[in-house]
């Protein structure tokens, strides 16, 4: 098997793999960012696969082939709009998956006939434009550079050097080595994102998480403040300090410290491992995380040391996390 066949295989499993943990794992929240990124990945992954099945003459290219590999380009590219839009609460009208529907109905309809008739430069104008609406929406945004989500920046580049090959691949037809930049670009772009996933045990969550306006300071009650930590659990991040809770409840910073010192009766870090603690009692006695360690459940949750993990926990249960997960499970 040929050295770039190799790689663009490998990506699309890696591809394939991140999407299904998107899809099944019970760790992350269920939102809308975590569907449309899986389905990204999957479509990521079809078309890598396709793509050195062709070329290595394993596969036969087909008009079905065809129809299939245009309209799931067009689709990644719609689902790659809805996710950045979502990562930085706006969302896209439902008519940004027109294309890709439209050209599998026309194409059902027009048979071999229309597909003589596609041009792979439509479909990458087409693409293009939903990755610089993408763009515009990233730098449009309301939320600061510093407070939008790191990767969305990663994802995006990615995207603009295939557009980049599949633009010289169009313009420079007779260069054979160009033919293979585009599935290596995407080859790469695959494998530095499941790189970025395995040095950060909190990328997925990060990836998925979809943060929505918070109460208001009008109407902030600490109890409003429990139900942002419940529901949204921003205190996952090992970092949150009080300015990204309040990004999180949609308040000020010193909202937040004057409601958590004068409404409980511990400083800002007590209160976000209280729920860290609350957190950690759930996992330990979740059957799907059995063969998960004390100490990789003390890491998930947030807290940054063991130490401070057991000690945090002692205080709230009177117990040790592997005391308490024993005793319960047991």
């Amino acid at each position: 098997m040929p050295w770039q066949a190799l790689l663009e295989i490998t990506a699309a499993i890696n591809a394939a793999f991140l999407a299904l943990t998107l899809l099944f794992s019970p760790r992350l929240q269920r939102t809308r960012a975590r569907l449309r990124l899986a389905g990204f990945l999957l479509c990521v992954a079809w078309l890598l696969t396709s793509f050195a099945l062709v070329d290595q003459g394993w596969v036969a290219l087909s008009p079905v082939q065809v129809l299939v590999d245009a309209t799931t380009s067009l689709l990644l590219s719609a689902l790659f709009v809805d996710y950045i839009a979502g990562s930085l609460r706006r969302r896209v009208h439902v008519a940004v998956y027109a294309p890709a529907f439209v050209l599998l109905v026309v194409a059902v309809l027009g048979g071999a006939v229309f597909l003589a008739k596609v041009r792979i430069v439509h479909l990458v104008l087409i693409q293009i434009a939903y990755t610089l609406a993408a763009t515009a929406v990233f730098l449009t945004s309301r939320r600061g550079l510093a407070r939008r989500p790191r990767h969305l920046a990663y994802l995006l580049g990615g995207m603009g050097l295939m557009h980049a090959a599949q633009l010289t691949r169009i313009l420079q037809p007779d260069v054979g080595w160009i033919f293979d930049a585009v599935p290596l670009v995407g080859t790469a772009f695959i494998l530095g994102l499941t790189i970025l996933v395995l040095t950060d045990s909190r990328a997925l969550r990060a990836y998925t998480q979809e943060p929505e306006p918070g109460p208001g300071p009008s109407d902030l009650t600490l109890a409003a403040l429990d139900d942002v930590m419940r529901t949204r659990k921003p205190f996952l991040d090992a970092a949150l300090k009080v300015e990204g809770l309040a990004r999180w409840a949609g308040v000020s910073s010193r909202e937040v410290s004057k409601l958590i010192n004068t409404q409980t009766d511990g400083s800002f870090y007590d209160y976000v491992n209280r729920h860290r603690v609350a957190e950690a009692e759930r996992l330990l006695i979740d059957p799907n995380e059995s063969t998960t360690s004390v100490e990789a459940i003390g890491l998930l949750v947030g807290f940054k040391a063991r130490s401070t993990f057991y000690e945090a926990f002692r205080r709230r249960t009177g117990q040790t996390p592997a005391d308490y997960r024993r005793q319960r499970v047991g």
